[in-house]
């Protein structure tokens, strides 16, 4: 994801279409995933969450879902 921010950083990098289809489905920007991804990643980091650690994330298909996949995979967990 980082190699893309120079580039595509205001570009879309996931559509996430809700379930409802009255909701509008959700842009986000390589930059906006970028700041999503490295919070959530700060945050497994200061749960003590390390490289090679196992993680279970159950989330429903929300955009957190992404990030949270991204985050570990960042950090270095699995």
């Amino acid at each position: 994801m980082d190699r893309h921010l120079s580039k595509k950083g205001d570009t879309t990098a996931i559509i996430f279409e809700p379930n409802d289809p009255k909701e509008k489905a959700q842009h986000i920007s390589y930059n906006e995933l970028h700041k999503e991804v490295c919070k959530m990643a700060n945050v497994l980091k200061s749960k003590g969450i390390k490289k090679g650690d196992r993680v279970c994330i159950y989330l429903p298909m929300i955009p957190e879902l992404a990030f949270s996949v991204l985050a570990c995979a960042r950090i270095g967990a699995v």
